[in-house]
């Protein structure tokens, strides 16, 4: 304060600066004690050194020597900033948060010989440095303010908490800027001053998604593949941890062996991370996908699988035909059908003969492990079953894997026929004037082996060469009967006899 006179101008300025200490801060001197005092100084400029408490009193004489008095508040002199210092008390987990996060903040204005300000204003931002606005605050607001303490101490130490939302800010970049400043004007800031009140923080609230694709994805009677299948793996999430994927793999073929899958190391594209698993050999699987990631969020759906992989194809065979294509002595016909996961409703036999057509089925069917075997009833000992026959049989699996077989055999238990041609049968048992060729047709179910034409002429056995005394014609085979055509030429009947 300055004093003015209305009287008289004033002659001196002059003044006196009480100092004190924390413990006995200077005290305001009476006017009395003012008018007693001889310690002052001229008025040509005044400069408070740091670390000072202090009250500046000024003494105005004016030409008349009169003299007044004015005293400034208690002065408070420091260059120190506060201290800031920040700590986490919320539970974490790998370094990430997945909620909001308390941290506790401790201010405290710096005492440098028993001389601070005390704290004026305390106040924070938070920012996501990583995102599209670093520079903008997610989150900002006043912890502490103290108005101006007129004389009276302020506060020299803060503490107290504050909630960083994580809805408001949640990524790996999420930065706590904290700022003090006391009534000396001395700011602090952790944006600036690398102290222990600079947080970096990773927050994550964003649970990882799963998603499975399969390159054959059409599955037969709902559940089987006819093929390998190769299942693509896919995490979309940025803290991941391949440690933290459960896999629930398992196999198991028809012996009840263990089958485990072929799985791939993982691949990192931004946030997605893939792995290829595949199934390549027949066998049950049980395919389940979850996950964590490193705040401890969970795939909100865990993928489940169950499908079966068979490529195998049924198995077909026929039993009682012996290698040479006849049917067994015993006249015992069967047909044996299995797969693992064999599809009953594709059974199909069908039986033909070449002289006979299409026969209806006659038998019973016999169960086994993985399918059925088909018993033909026995085949009556009569000519009418010598023929040539063929089986046609299919079968499928629930996998759609197809098989199909044709077998040919033949019954042939009373040997050959004979017929002569109509000349022949004319002149059958009849005596003739003059020599002709004789036709004979032998048929056979079989192929002949050995062919012998034996004349008899006066009891006498003439045995004949083919191409001199006779010629044959062959017709027939290839699932059809034998037929052959002898032509006796008519020289062997010239003679008489």
């Amino acid at each position: 304060a300055f004093g003015e006179d209305e009287m008289s101008e004033i002659e001196s300025v002059s003044y006196h600066v009480q100092s004190g200490t924390e413990d006995a801060p200077a005290g305001r001197l009476t006017e009395a004690e003012l008018a007693a005092m001889e310690d002052w100084k001229p008025f040509d400029g005044l400069e408070l050194t740091p670390t000072s408490r202090a009250i500046v009193y000024v003494r105005f004489v004016d030409l008349a020597g009169n003299h007044t008095f004015a005293a400034s508040d208690l002065l408070v002199v420091e260059n120190q900033a506060p201290l800031i210092e920040t700590s986490v008390i919320s539970e974490g987990q790998n370094g990430f948060f997945r909620s909001d996060v308390k941290a506790r903040v401790t201010v405290c204005d710096t005492m440098v010989d028993d001389i601070a300000s005390g704290i004026r204003e305390i106040s924070y931002q938070v920012f996501d440095r990583g995102g599209k606005s670093p520079n903008q605050p997610m989150q900002e607001g006043v912890l502490y303010w103290a108005a101006d303490t007129e004389g009276v101490e302020a506060d020299k130490d803060w503490s107290g908490l504050i909630t960083i939302a994580a809805s408001r800010s949640h990524s790996n970049t999420v930065q706590l800027v904290l700022y003090a400043k006391d009534f000396a004007g001395n700011v602090a800031d952790t944006a600036n001053v690398g102290t222990a009140g600079y947080l970096s923080l990773s927050i994550d609230i964003t649970n990882p998604v799963i998603s499975v694709t399969f390159d054959e994805d059409m599955p037969v009677n709902g559940s089987y593949y006819p093929h390998k299948r190769t299942a693509t793996v896919e995490v979309e999430e940025e803290n991941f941890s391949e440690a933290l994927v459960s896999r629930a793999i398992s196999g198991e073929t028809k012996e009840g062996q263990s089958v485990v899958p072929e799985i791939s190391a993982w691949k990192k594209d931004g946030k997605k991370h893939t792995a290829i698993v595949r199934f390549s050999e027949d066998a049950k699987y049980s395919f389940g996908v979850t996950c964590l990631d490193l705040a401890g969020n969970a795939a909100k759906e865990m993928f489940q699988d169950f499908f079966i992989i068979d490529q195998t194809v049924p198995t077909l065979a026929i039993l009682g035909i012996s290698e040479q294509g006849f049917l067994a002595d015993s006249g015992a016909l069967g047909l044996l059908y299995e797969d693992e996961h064999l599809d009953e409703t594709t059974v199909s036999i069908h039986i033909s003969g070449a002289r006979k057509g299409s026969i209806p089925l006659a038998g019973h069917l016999e169960r086994t492990e993985f399918g059925g075997q088909y018993l033909f009833d026995p085949w009556e000992e009569i000519p009418e079953n010598d023929d040539i026959y063929q089986i046609k049989a299919a079968v499928a699996d629930l996998a759609g894997n197809r098989q199909e077989k044709t077998w040919s055999f033949t019954i042939n238990r009373f040997g050959s026929s004979y017929m002569f041609d109509e000349e022949t049968e004319k002149r059958n048992g009849t005596f003739a004037e003059d020599a002709q060729s004789v036709m004979i047709r032998e048929t056979n179910a079989s192929m002949l082996s050995e062919i012998q034409i034996t004349l008899f002429k006066d009891q006498e056995p003439i045995v004949l060469k083919e191409g001199e005394d006779y010629r044959i014609d062959i017709r027939g085979g290839d699932e059809d009967w034998h037929e052959y055509t002898y032509q006796v030429f008519e020289k062997n009947f010239e003679d008489d006899a």
